[in-house]
């Protein structure tokens, strides 16, 4: 895929940027590199609007031409996703329509590493400014069509029917209760030892249920007791679990790990943060623009870019429209 088709300029006319803020994300430095991101588009010649509340923001976001000035969607510049990757999947979930800047301000920021952005309000700035805006595929969670072994497991409860989208990477099993166990226990900022005891719970009470990866048409790829779909090759704690896969390629990178249990699950985790190749026994590696996940155990929780987005039998896939980031001059794709 040529970079050429990739990387579009936008129009200097577009003069305005609209930042969401994460309260609970960062330190008093993330605090201060807002207010200078804020200061630096302004001396730019930029209107610059700052939001903490989601309903605001969007509300904002959607607001219609008022008072003979154009619509804020034809003016817009870009979204700032200033917080960790959860502001960011925030953004992508509610705003997929428009490109989205990156100031890295959480406990995780994957999405930053993969362009190599630091927590600096100028140097976003000058990406804004320099408008290189990239599409890139998203994934999408959705209630699968396949039926599980059971009567219950045939739909997914993803939030009252709702459609997951990730930009980073979803999963199904003990990853993503380690998920849920945090979120349900989360208040305010989280760090790296937020995850221990979620990590620690999840390892002793997990149950490993079997759960069956088909294809579009309905054959069986591999079973196992743990799916990981990732669009970019960036996981928590620098483990590479999918480090070929490509936001650029239409695919999603599937990896499932066949065997079950506790000790065996630490030490393959253990094995490829050390970059050990795994054997064919434990995992099994493929690409696909979609994938289905059945299951007997209906309580399976699943998780996208970080966060918890249900249980159940459920369909991954790459959504048919691509979304747009502000990247730095020095990012290229990579065939």
């Amino acid at each position: 895929m040529h970079e050429d088709n990739q990387i579009q300029t936008i129009c200097q006319q577009r003069d305005l940027v609209v930042i969401q803020r994460n309260p609970t994300s960062g330190s008093g430095r993330g605090r201060r590199e807002v207010f200078r991101l804020f200061k630096e588009l302004q001396r730019r010649g930029f209107e610059v609007r700052v939001y903490h509340n989601r309903s605001r923001f969007s509300r904002y976001v959607n607001r219609p031409a008022v008072a003979n000035r154009a619509s804020v969607a034809d003016r817009l510049r870009c979204l700032v996703a200033a917080g960790g990757d959860g502001t960011i999947s925030s953004l992508v979930q509610r705003h997929p329509e428009f490109p989205i800047a990156v100031l890295p301000l959480g406990t995780e920021n994957l999405v930053a590493k993969h362009f190599d952005l630091k927590c600096d309000g100028a140097d976003l700035a000058d990406v804004i400014e320099g408008g290189r805006s990239m599409a890139f595929d998203t994934g999408l969670v959705e209630a699968s069509s396949v039926e599980g072994g059971s009567e219950n497991s045939g739909s997914a409860d993803t939030g009252a029917g709702q459609v997951h989208r990730f930009l980073l990477m979803a999963s199904a099993g003990l990853d993503a209760e380690v998920v849920r166990l945090l979120a349900m226990a989360r208040q305010g900022n989280i760090s790296h030892f937020s995850y221990l005891k979620p990590i620690v719970t999840s390892f002793l009470r997990y149950r490993f249920p079997k759960l069956e990866v088909v294809n579009e048409h309905g054959e069986t790829i591999a079973v196992g007791s743990h799916v990981l779909v990732s669009n970019m090759p960036e996981y928590g704690m620098k483990i590479p679990f999918c480090p070929t896969a490509n936001p650029h390629d239409g695919l999603l990178d599937v990896r499932v790990f066949q065997q079950s249990g506790m000790v065996k699950t630490a030490w393959h985790v253990l094995k490829t943060r050390w970059g050990r190749q795994d054997s064919a026994k434990e995992v099994v590696r493929f690409q696909a623009p979609a994938i289905s996940l059945k299951t007997e155990d209906s309580e399976v929780p699943l998780q996208a870019d970080g966060d918890p987005c249900g249980t159940g039998c459920v369909t991954f896939r790459v959504a048919d429209e691509k979304m747009k980031l502000l990247v730095p001059s020095t990012y290229s794709v990579t065939d």
